[in-house]
């Protein structure tokens, strides 16, 4: 097959689109393709091979099928796809190519869900990656493995306070891949889901979301805020690093701990109870690495947060890691502190086990009730069990 007379300058736009319709349309030699403002060398070349005068023209139209016949029935001998391969080079069929990319997004998916189980989190994570093409992108990239990796990872947490250079080392065997990129971005996005926050903006954020896994990316960012305990039975809070933790021991609270979600809650029980408060701890959001271990250490935990769906999901996974028992997180508690002023609760919603009708009562009304509101009714509490 000759085809040397067909690469001049009036046949290269046409060609290219020619290629672009048959890639699209996976070779199938139908429709039309057009070149817009035609020079006279493309209306010359479209002309003698379709052998019909083509004149002056706005746009310079061709069907796939006539072209096609007219190629086989003339100097060349064969059809356009054999054509434009050897003019232009091996075509792509681009609706097998993305049913090939679905496919294998598909079944990454499905392993990712397989792994992690049929948590809504999950879901939420892996629909977010699709619609904002995430997953395809990784796939366009040929780095659609980084899914399974991200999977692996997250089915080892909560960690119990493992160093993010060894969590990394023990999934994909570098201490480092779990450093800025792609594949801690996924893992950050799929704890930011399951927490039920933003993904998160900052260096402070994104160490802050680790350690609530139980991943510590330093020993000094880790922190508890406490009062009534240890060095803090002064009435004044303090701030306790994992590292001084793991170096000295937590303390135990001398028995049942109090746990609340917000500082201002403890600095009201500071301002009002100073020294008389009992142990207290606030896990200032998701709690560290470092409230971890001092929770661990008390005999007996009752925990108070926010009534939104992220508090739920903690003080739900405080009663199962620790035993805790709720502490003013009833169904009659939140509808008692329910304002029509207070702000909508968002997100993906969260069960309450400890007591069915809180979610229910809190889906029904749409309203959270952040633990500021019930602030006097807490430090009240405490009070009431201060020596």
């Amino acid at each position: 097959m000759n085809v040397d007379h067909l690469r001049g300058d009036g046949y290269q736009r046409l060609w290219q689109r020619c290629r672009a319709s048959l890639e699209r349309s996976g070779g199938a030699v139908a429709g039309q393709v057009s070149v817009p403002e035609p020079t006279d060398a493309e209306r010359h070349a479209v002309g003698a091979l379709l052998r019909r005068r083509v004149g002056p023209c706005a746009r310079l139209v061709v069907r796939l099928d006539a072209l096609d016949v007219a190629l086989r029935t003339g100097s060349v001998g064969t059809g356009i796809v054999e054509v434009v391969e050897a003019l232009t080079g091996p075509l792509r069929d681009r609706p097998a190519d993305a049913a090939a990319a679905r496919a294998a997004i598909g079944a990454v998916v499905d392993d990712a869900r397989a792994g992690l189980g049929d948590d809504g989190w999950v879901d939420e994570w892996l629909s977010g990656l699709a619609a904002d093409g995430t997953l395809t992108r990784l796939q366009g990239e040929g780095s659609l493995d980084l899914i399974g990796v991200a999977t692996a990872v997250l089915g080892r947490l909560p960690a119990g306070g493992v160093s993010l250079g060894v969590l990394a080392a023990t999934v994909t065997g570098s201490a480092k891949a779990l450093g800025p990129g792609t594949l801690s971005t996924l893992v950050l996005r799929a704890l930011a889901v399951r927490a039920g926050t933003g993904f998160p903006r900052s260096a402070f954020a994104r160490r802050r979301l680790w350690d609530g896994a139980g991943v510590v990316v330093d020993q000094l960012s880790s922190q508890v805020l406490v009062l009534g305990i240890g060095d803090a039975r002064d009435g004044e809070p303090r701030r306790w690093t994992l590292r001084q933790l793991r170096r000295s021991g937590a303390p135990g609270g001398g028995g049942r701990l109090w746990v609340v979600e917000n500082p201002a809650v403890m600095e009201l029980a500071a301002d009002q109870l100073g020294a008389r408060c009992p142990p207290l701890v606030c896990t200032d959001g998701q709690p560290s690495t470092a409230c971890e271990l001092v929770l661990a250490a008390a005999a007996e935990v009752r925990v108070h947060n926010d009534f939104d769906w992220p508090g739920l999901r903690m003080c739900a996974a405080t009663v199962v890691r620790h035993g805790a028992r709720p502490w003013r997180m009833s169904a009659a508690d939140y509808l008692a502190a329910v304002r029509p002023d207070l702000r909508a609760l968002a997100g993906r919603s969260a069960p309450s086990p400890w007591d069915p009708a809180l979610a229910e009562a809190m889906a029904e009304t749409g309203v959270g009730v952040e633990e500021e509101v019930v602030a006097d009714q807490l430090v009240t509490d405490l009070d009431a069990v201060a020596p």
